[in-house]
């Protein structure tokens, strides 16, 4: 391995005290990963460079019974409008909302934020569609102890160094 041990001992002082984190894993950009890689948080999607497919940009471009969804990075799509009759809507805790799309209900505590180390804030702009905010921190120690700091929010478990999907 070229450059292995290069770059140790820089970056300390933040969240000190705090062991490394196993190769792979991570807890920031800067300090864990290398070669272009960077820190992706739990339940984070690996976008990759090329544009996301673009199907659709409103519900009025789809047939009727389907709406334009968005996927995880950014790919638009017409889907099936979901009933509750049918009840497409996947097995993942979503419900079928009037509109015709599977979301998650909206949360009413700490424990409907699906990926445990949200809190339910509404009116926070940073949260997602349940209403689930991310918690920022400085280090572990500011994440009740249960979570990790990942980039600078807390997470259920460390981060993963990854490379930019092609």
């Amino acid at each position: 391995g070229e450059g292995e041990g290069e770059g140790e001992g820089e970056g300390e002082g933040e969240g000190e005290g705090e062991p490394p984190p196993p190769p792979g894993s991570c807890r920031t950009t800067d300090g864990d990963c290398e070669g272009g890689a960077s820190c992706k948080r739990p339940f984070t999607p690996n976008c990759g460079g090329a544009p996301p497919p673009q199907e659709c940009l409103s519900d009025l471009e789809c047939d009727f019974g389907s709406h334009c969804e968005q996927s995880n990075c950014g790919a638009l799509f017409c889907v099936p409008d979901c009933n509750d009759t049918d009840n497409l809507c996947p097995d993942n805790g979503t419900q079928c909302r009037l509109d015709g799309e599977c979301r998650l209900p909206t949360g009413t505590n700490d424990d409907d934020c699906r990926d445990g180390a949200r809190v339910c804030d509404p009116a926070d702009a940073s949260g997602d569609e349940q209403g689930c905010a991310l918690v920022p921190c400085a280090a572990d120690a500011s994440c009740d102890g249960v979570e990790v700091c990942v980039e600078a929010f807390c997470a259920v478990e460390l981060g993963t160094c990854q490379l930019p999907a092609p």
